[in-house]
């Protein structure tokens, strides 16, 4: 979740307060006016003259009655409207990337017949459509619907349909010159939700769906359906019935179906019949891990929670899943990322109740964190799990990467420098050089550093990095700014088609042309390199101090 989603939440809270304020407000505020009026018709009776005493016990009477008359239907609305009445809530979506082709094939070259719809499922008392879909040209189609009562609304369920019809495939020894094959055709018919808790919905925010052909067979199958979560995309559970396979009596009750769906592991659980869910050594149904990640890496807040509370209550015996799950290379209608940050978690809290991972747990957890770019806790693992369970030279270089970024320099070359006296892949030369050449820096053993990049050229004459880092240390010094120039020159040939490392190589070269009095050429360069890298403090402020010099001023 964003920050902007957790946001939208505080301001329901805060419109769900304000609504409360109002009605309790404005009941409160009724009661004491009329209350009021009454108290003035007493004050006036008490002080009015003998001779006029009838007539305002008159008007007293009539003041009273009408008080407590208006009292009475002011406390009827006020319940009605805090216990009886449910407002509607309004939900508004898109899904995009449909398919729409009502032609029917006549020959076989043909394109097949794709006919798709989308329509809102489930009980009539929860939700109804508002208005139909309309498919527009570019595969989108707009969706909106109107819930009551909102109170009860936790999750959105819509039924999707797959018309196709296309010709047989002909056989090897069929007549050229015979009858057309027969067609053939199918819907199917498939049922697939969205938990609205775990999105944080709110009035006028819009739900985006994305539908995305089977790669394999865009046809004859249903493909994938994701919730776009900013830039990430979150695979929807989805199941799919053939027409041609449905039976003739009639199907269940969609209440029935969902409660089903929705509830896989419960109705796992009931099949178990209180069987735990591991065995002693974490043994574990392949088919109950797979409910397990889908859980964990799904888009609903409340079953990742429940899910990892699960494992932790499990204690070592979750061990085996989470470590299967870490280097189980399968994809699910699951996001990989959440996924291995859930387990983790998991991990973490088991390590607080001094329930240890074994050490090969740590580690694989170290790469699923070095693989998602958290290198800090890619370093964490990697020192809790030790010496002991590495096995391959590479690992070594991955562990001094991590470390290196989470800033442990010394102990980033320590592991570079023995990754490369061990036996190790070539590819990994060069760039192995040039992290031990970066870390040496960082030591400010720049000598040794130089002596990396160097070494790192010659291990791969086109590995632009060591030409770029090299170049750049020369600048920093001041020194060999001719020699700096041209091995710049030559890291911007080589990353003419990389535009992150083109940014940088132009800022190394614009940096070099400061050094050698040019700012003026300089400030072109790093301009542009600053535009495209604006999260780099060190090149905006090579920026700055490039403005500063190449302005009337700076001359």
């Amino acid at each position: 979740m964003t920050d902007a989603t957790t946001s939208d939440g505080a301001l329901n809270l805060i419109s769900q307060a304000t609504e409360l304020l109002a009605a309790h407000g404005v009941y409160a505020l009724t009661a004491i006016f009329i209350f009021y009026q009454q108290r003035r018709a007493y004050v006036a009776l008490n002080r009015a003259s003998p001779e006029d005493h009838p007539y305002f016990r008159k008007i007293y009477t009539s003041v009273v009655a009408a008080t407590y008359v208006l009292m009475a239907l002011s406390t009827g609305i006020w319940f009605y409207a805090n216990f009886v009445y449910q407002q509607h809530s309004f939900i508004k979506g898109t899904i995009m990337g449909l398919s729409e082709q009502r032609t029917p094939p006549l020959s076989r070259v043909d394109k097949p017949e794709i006919i798709q719809a989308i329509a809102p499922a489930g009980d009539d008392e929860l939700y109804t459509a508002e208005k139909a879909s309309v498919i527009a040209t570019d595969g989108t189609r707009d969706l909106s619907w109107v819930l009551f009562p909102k109170s009860k609304i936790s999750s959105l369920a819509f039924r999707f349909e797959h018309h196709y019809e296309m010709f047989q495939a002909v056989a090897a020894n069929a007549d050229p010159l015979g009858s057309l094959p027969p067609h053939k055709a199918d819907t199917i018919r498939g049922l697939f939700g969205v938990d609205l808790r775990s999105i944080q919905y709110s009035p006028g925010s819009s739900i985006q769906l994305m539908y995305e052909p089977d790669p394999r067979d865009g046809i004859s199958k249903i493909g994938n359906l994701y919730l776009l979560l900013g830039s990430k995309k979150v695979p929807l559970s989805f199941q799919t019935t053939s027409a041609e396979a449905q039976s003739a009596k009639e199907p269940p009750s969609l209440s029935s179906k969902l409660l089903l769906y929705f509830s896989p592991w419960r109705v796992y659980a009931d099949r178990l019949g209180g069987k735990p869910y591991f065995g002693a050594n974490g043994e574990y149904d392949p088919e109950f891990g797979k409910i397990l990640k889908e859980r964990l890496g799904g888009p609903s807040l409340t079953a990742q929670l429940e899910t990892l509370q699960f494992l932790v209550d499990q204690g070592s015996r979750s061990f085996k899943f989470i470590a299967d799950s870490l280097v189980d290379k399968s994809s699910g209608r699951f996001d990989e990322g959440l996924l291995k940050h859930n387990l983790a978690s998991a991990v973490e809290k088991l390590e607080s109740q001094a329930v240890h991972a074994p050490p090969q747990l740590s580690l694989e957890l170290a790469m699923a964190s070095y693989q998602n770019q958290d290198y800090k806790a890619a370093a964490h693992y990697f020192d809790r799990a030790g010496d002991g369970p590495i096995r391959e030279t590479e690992t070594l270089f991955y562990r001094g990467y991590a470390r290196y970024q989470a800033e442990e320099y010394q102990r980033s070359a320590d592991d570079l420098r023995e990754f490369l006296h061990g036996t190790h892949k070539r590819e990994f030369e060069a760039p192995a050089h040039v992290n031990l050449g970066n870390a040496l820096w960082k030591l400010s053993r720049i000598n040794e550093a130089i002596v990396q990049y160097n070494r790192a050229i010659q291990a791969d004459h086109n590995y632009a990095p060591a030409y770029n880092n090299l170049a750049y240390m020369f600048a920093e010094r001041g020194e060999n700014l001719e020699r700096a120039l041209d091995l710049v020159n030559t890291a911007l040939r080589l990353d003419a088609d990389n535009q992150q490392d083109l940014s940088e190589d132009k800022d190394t070269k614009g940096w070099i042309l400061f050094k050698s009095g040019k700012a003026n050429e300089a400030l072109p360069l790093i301009q542009e390199a600053a535009s495209q890298i604006q999260n780099d403090p060190l090149v905006q402020s090579h920026l700055q101090v490039v403005q500063r010099a190449a302005s009337p001023k700076g001359k």
